[in-house]
């Protein structure tokens, strides 16, 4: 059973904010994803990495490669989820090998 002071530290957490509160920290945090990597939501394995080669002024072909790089890289992981860092992706998309360091 919790303590009194237990309950209200978990309360006053709670009660604090989670996230970016002021437009400008919303539109900093929005950009994470492209900072740290290739986002990845289940069933857009293909046509993230495109939109994000769009995003950041790549050609159009170069943006189809890696949609099909990750798609072809996401076979190499287990499981449902590809963890490819964009390096890796961007070195298959220009004709590297898929085998990749764990």
């Amino acid at each position: 059973m919790s303590s009194l002071r237990r309950i209200n530290a978990s309360r006053a957490n709670g009660a604090r904010p989670r996230g970016p509160i002021t437009l400008e920290g919303k539109e900093h945090a929005s950009i994470n994803a492209l900072r740290h990597g290739l986002p990845l939501v289940k069933g857009t394995e293909t046509t993230q990495p495109f939109f994000y080669g769009l995003l950041t002024n790549e050609p159009p072909g170069e943006c189809v490669k890696l949609g099909w790089a990750r798609g072809a890289l996401l076979t190499t992981f287990p499981g449902d989820t590809s963890m490819a860092a964009v390096e890796q992706v961007r070195a298959f998309a220009k004709g590297g090998s898929a085998r990749i360091q764990r």
